[in-house]
C-alpha cells in the first residue's frame, strides 16, 4: 500500500512539474466572471442591516439617558457623587489637620462629651480653616452664625448666634 500511494505521488508530482499553468486554474476571465456574477446588493444589506441595527441601539441608549436626565436621576446620581466627594475631601483635610472626630458622641443631647478640650481644639481648628484671604493678602475671620427661630403662629421670634 505505502508503495502504491508513493508511485501515485509521483506520478502527479511529475505531472504538475511538467505543466505548472495547471496549477493556477482561476483565470482574468474567471475572476471578471465571478465579480459580474456575485450579487454585491446581498452585501449592500447585510452592512445596511448592521448599521440600522448600531444606529437603533445608540437611539435606544440616547432615549433612556434623556428620559433619566428629564426625570433629574442623572442631576441626582451627579448631586450625590459630588456631596460625597467633598465630604471626603472635607474629612481628610480634618484629619491632616488633627481633628478629633469622635470628640462628640453620637447621641450628644443625652450623653455629655467626655473630652471638652478635644471640642474646643476642633472648633479651633475649624475655626482657623474658614478664615478667608482678603483681596490685600489679610485674613478675616467669618461672621458669626446666627440661627433664626421662632415666627410661626403666637409664638415669639429671634435670633441667637452661635
Amino acid at each position: 500500500l505505502d508503495e502504491q500511494i508513493h508511485d501515485e505521488l509521483a506520478r502527479e508530482l511529475a505531472d504538475i512539474e511538467s505543466d505548472t499553468s495547471q496549477l493556477f486554474l482561476p483565470t482574468l476571465k474567471q475572476n471578471l466572471t465571478g465579480l459580474y456574477k456575485y450579487k454585491w446588493t446581498v452585501t449592500a444589506r447585510i452592512r445596511l442591516s448592521q448599521l440600522h441595527l448600531a444606529v437603533t441601539k445608540f437611539l435606544e441608549r440616547y432615549e433612556q439617558d434623556a428620559a433619566r436626565a428629564r426625570s433629574g436621576e442623572l442631576k441626582n446620581a451627579l448631586s450625590q457623587w459630588w456631596l460625597e466627594l467633598i465630604e471626603k475631601e472635607c474629612d481628610e483635610l480634618l484629619r491632616l489637620n488633627g481633628f478629633v472626630f469622635h470628640a462628640i458622641p453620637d447621641n450628644y443631647t443625652e450623653e455629655r462629651p467626655s473630652d471638652l478640650f478635644a471640642v474646643r481644639t476642633n472648633w479651633m481648628l475649624v475655626q482657623s480653616l474658614l478664615r478667608t484671604k482678603d483681596d490685600d493678602g489679610t485674613f478675616t475671620q467669618p461672621a458669626p452664625l446666627t440661627i433664626s427661630y421662632g415666627g410661626g403662629g403666637g409664638g415669639s421670634s429671634g435670633s441667637k448666634l452661635v
